[in-house]
């Protein structure tokens, strides 16, 4: 989430596709990944790129890592949230999880609300500039792709601390505004990650420099909540009563259903 001048953020993730798509083409797929990377971090210099990929039967399996450097004292961590800290979210949430909900049956987008919706999931935008601009500004922060209510759930326990969120502050697309209405919607929006937005804490003496950042990085940023005393995240509808949710977001290391 922190980049200065070469590649200094720690990408990692694996892809299979079947051999009829890929063939052989490893150093094909190399330089698909180099442009990616290119126009999301300008600084990034392709050549560092090292290939490596297993073949196991009819895929290709690829795991590409990008690993490089940061400042002394100025990474993005998850620690650093303080009671009385604002909680501040980038664009908008649940769109990816919204078309997983729908090709799962746990509800129903309109056909060219899924198409949207489903490129939220397979082309998300990484939020390089956001995260360079957020260094010295940001107490804590994650990216949010186990969910919005179980990564913020990360920082309030590495920083000792718990978190509201005021449910009517949620920023939501077109499409998820047509199903926050509805349990299965909110479970989606609130708990089914994906999303890859920003979720940070600051202090109130930030919020002009946070929303003049919004303005020069063009990227909407919603404070949706508070840093409390004591533990856990709890999500406030209108009336400042407890909403419950089904399901807190992905869990790594719970038993497979």
């Amino acid at each position: 989430m922190s980049q200065p001048q070469q590649p200094d953020s720690l990408l990692t993730f694996p892809c299979v596709f079947p051999m009829k798509v890929m063939g052989r083409r490893e150093d094909g797929f190399a330089q698909v990944v180099s442009e990616i990377v290119l126009k999301h971090a300008p600084d990034f210099h392709p050549e560092t790129i090292e290939m490596r990929s297993s073949k196991q039967g009819r895929y290709l399996s690829l795991t590409v890592t990008i690993m490089g450097e940061v400042p002394a004292g100025a990474a993005l961590r998850r620690s650093g949230a303080k009671a009385g800290h604002d909680v501040w979210v980038s664009g908008n949430i649940g769109d990816a999880a919204l078309a997983v909900a729908h090709r799962n049956g746990k509800l129903v987008l309109a056909e060219s609300d899924y198409h949207e919706a489903v490129m939220r999931l397979y082309e998300p935008t990484p939020r390089v500039g956001l995260g360079q601009g957020l260094r010295g500004i940001a107490t804590a922060a994650i990216d949010i792709s186990d969910g919005l209510l179980a990564d913020l759930g990360h920082i309030c326990r590495l920083s000792g601390v718990g978190a509201t969120v005021d449910l009517a502050s949620i920023p939501v697309s077109s499409i998820g505004a047509k199903h926050f209405g509805s349990d299965a919607g909110r479970n989606a929006i609130m708990a089914g990650g994906d999303d890859y937005e920003l979720c940070f804490t600051a202090a109130s003496n930030s919020r002009e420099s946070i929303t003049e950042m919004a303005e020069g990085l063009g990227i909407p940023l919603t404070r949706i909540g508070q840093i409390k005393r004591g533990k856990g995240v709890s999500l406030l509808g209108p009336d400042g009563k407890a909403v419950k949710i089904d399901g807190r977001g992905y869990d790594h290391f719970s038993a497979p259903a």
